[in-house]
């Protein structure tokens, strides 16, 4: 089975301003939540509510790829995608068949690229010591980051409990820059993914 997937879900923006207002002003955005920081530095150049807890959504998926990859874990091992312990969310559509089989460096690429909740639950799973090993290993390296205002209860972000703060994503931003493949799997416009034993 050949699966091809097109990026638009998860994009990772970099925010780069010139202020020529007074000092101690900054950018008129209309978000409501915002944080500005050079690249590779995690203090903030400007930010607005950069501390309030929200939602997170699929940006999770920037977490769950930063564990599996400092996990060791080897790449090129196959993974299956088999049906899932817990329900999934009303709105987790998926094309992926259940039984087929994807290089695990596939599986995160199109958990990022295409914000792919089934690969992001399956790489999960097939951490160490399971699901709940790998969300305990996504909040312990919150920790590690400094990441005071984040909690993580699931791997893809279809939980409203997944829950960051814009200087938070700061920090996490900065530790995925260690790691060229979540850059590369991030970017990449489009992708065509070759399973093996679909149902």
């Amino acid at each position: 089975m050949i699966g091809k997937f097109k990026s638009g879900a998860l994009l990772l923006l970099v925010m780069v301003f010139v202020t020529t207002a007074q000092a101690g002003t900054g950018p008129n955005l209309a978000s409501v939540n915002a944080a500005v920081a050079r690249v590779g530095d995690d203090n903030l150049v400007f930010g607005k509510n950069a501390d309030r807890q929200v939602p997170i959504a699929s940006v999770t998926k920037l977490m769950s790829a930063l564990v599996v990859l400092e996990s060791g874990q080897p790449l090129d091992e196959a993974l299956t995608f088999h049906e899932r312990h817990t329900p999934a969310a009303n709105n987790a559509y998926t094309r992926i068949r259940v039984d087929s089989t994807l290089p695990r460096s596939e599986v995160i690429r199109i958990a990022l690229m295409s914000s792919e909740n089934f690969a992001a639950y399956t790489l999960a799973s097939n951490h160490p010591g399971g699901y709940d090993v790998f969300v305990q290993a996504m909040n312990e390296k919150a920790r590690a980051l400094g990441m005071s205002g984040s909690r993580f209860v699931d791997p893809t972000g279809l939980s409203v409990l997944n829950v960051s703060t814009a200087s938070d994503l700061v920090r996490l931003v900065n530790a995925t820059l260690k790691h060229p493949e979540i850059r590369e799997y991030s970017t990449t416009g489009y992708y065509r993914a070759h399973f093996r034993n679909p149902r």
